[in-house]
């Protein structure tokens, strides 16, 4: 599944690979191309936080995703939910509780299946 890029990171390219496994947990392995380095942008950031959010609740921190010296950048992890959005910002904390900075990428999940 393809990420929409946002307008701070037109240039970033996400793809979101969903497998549901025989526990019935989705495992989500998100990979960027293209993606500068949060201190490039405007204004600078520290971190990328890949946030995952249901219908109706808060978003949930999975986790900082590390780009590294050729823009790439890689997440897995593994989710009880099957529907739900996926969305990257720039933020100073990688620990934030709360998005704060702009979007980078996102998609929406809407029924992982097996």
């Amino acid at each position: 599944m393809h990420m929409t890029a946002g307008t701070k990171t037109p240039a970033a390219h996400g793809e979101i690979v969903v497998k549901v496994g025989p526990n019935n947990n989705v495992k989500l392995a998100i990979r960027t191309d293209s993606l500068a380095k949060p201190a490039a942008l405007t204004p600078p950031e520290s971190v990328y936080v890949v946030w995952l959010q249901r219908p109706d609740k808060k978003p949930e921190n999975l986790g900082q995703l590390q780009v590294n010296d050729h823009l790439k950048g890689s997440l897995t992890t593994v989710t009880p939910y099957k529907q739900f959005k996926v969305f990257i910002t720039a933020e100073q904390d990688p620990q934030a509780q709360a998005p704060g900075g702009p979007q980078v990428l996102w998609a929406e999940i809407t029924g992982a299946e097996t």
